[in-house]
């Protein structure tokens, strides 16, 4: 994985416009004048090859000895002359080899697939986000606009003497935690929903199944949500699917839920206790439901103010004691212009 060789020679030039200065705490993309003596440092675009779209450099202790390595992001595959700004971004680390005189070595930052780690504003950090390993890992993360497209994890084996990919995800509004990330994926349907999953790193350690084939391992969880946040105005959507995302969203809330019901099916709520509604616990006894499937039935052009929904569901009582999954059928009207819950079924 590493660039040029086994060794690159220590470049030192005069501090050019990329500037000299010593590292704070956290990112920063000055250099060190305190690695070199008499005020000069490395100048990272005097190395690069000429194809790479010089982006950044952060100084990170990205190997825990306690020095700031160059954490270098490019673009590469260039899309025209000029470079691009959908073009694919990935990274490189410069490091001293702790030898006298230092040199410098390059590590090449590429999970199993050889995918790349961005395409929007690439931002590295380092973290505790597996429990398993010593110290922190470097994570990078790929914002588009508001949300996380990218995620990837790589820890620094002190045996192997390089960085190890420990998990690249792929998605939308993706989230880490300590050993867990939720991943938000796009359905590809009409009605503007995800798909949420979520992994538990493999004994803390590694989002990468054992046999190391480079496959992600499976998720422990899923969910259908909104693909950014339910609407205010969520009871006024020409989608019946969403209606009943909404009223499990909301199960355990008596004003919330209620008013999905039509004015005729407001007693229904309460059938619920009695199982009704896919959860054998009783509502004030459900923490939460996850919705895990959610299908509509075409549309029946005889009877076009009436809809059918079937919804996969996992209901969390507050005890703990899992009900497993299990399918509702609820059917809808529409009225009030609005579809609104009749019964389930």
């Amino acid at each position: 994985m590493r660039l040029g060789g086994r060794l690159l020679l220590l470049v030192v030039l005069l501090c050019s416009s990329l500037g000299c200065a010593a590292p704070n705490r956290g990112n920063s993309t000055q250099h060190s004048s305190s690695i070199f003596p008499g005020n000069r440092c490395l100048n990272i675009t005097e190395i690069l090859p000429d194809e790479w779209q010089y982006i950044n450099t952060y100084r990170l202790d990205t190997n825990g000895d306690g020095n700031y390595e160059w954490v270098v992001l490019y673009r590469f595959d260039q899309l025209n002359e000029q470079g691009g700004s959908n073009s694919p971004i990935t990274a490189v680390i410069y490091q001293l080899d702790g030898h006298r005189p230092p040199s410098i070595q390059a590590y090449s930052l590429q999970p199993p697939d050889r995918d790349y780690l961005c395409e929007c504003v690439c931002t590295p950090n380092m973290e505790n986000v597996l429990s398993a390993l010593d110290g922190p890992e470097l994570v990078f993360r790929d914002q588009c606009g508001d949300q996380i497209y990218r995620l990837t994890i790589f820890y620094w084996d002190k045996d192997k003497t390089t960085y190890i990919p420990r998990g690249h995800f792929c998605g939308t509004c993706i989230d880490v935690t300590v050993d867990q990330v939720s991943v938000r994926e796009r359905k590809e349907d009409r009605i503007q929903l995800s798909e949420c999953k979520t992994y538990h790193a493999f004994q803390n350690a590694t989002y990468y199944r054992p046999d190391d084939n480079g496959a992600l391992v499976e998720h422990v969880q899923k969910e259908i949500v909104f693909s950014k946040e339910e609407p205010e105005d969520i009871e006024y959507s020409p989608y019946p699917e969403k209606i009943v995302l909404a009223f499990y969203h909301h199960y355990n809330d008596d004003e919330e839920a209620s008013r999905y019901f039509a004015a005729k099916a407001r007693d229904h709520l309460g059938q619920c206790d009695a199982g009704d509604c896919g959860c054998f616990a009783k509502r004030h006894e459900i923490e939460r439901v996850r919705v895990l499937e959610l299908k509509a039935d075409p549309k029946d052009t005889l009877h076009p103010d009436q809809a059918i929904v079937r919804a996969l569901i996992n209901c969390k009582p507050w005890n703990g004691r899992p009900e497993g999954e299990r399918w509702i059928q609820w059917r809808l009207i529409w009225e009030d212009e609005r579809w609104q819950l009749e019964r389930p079924e």
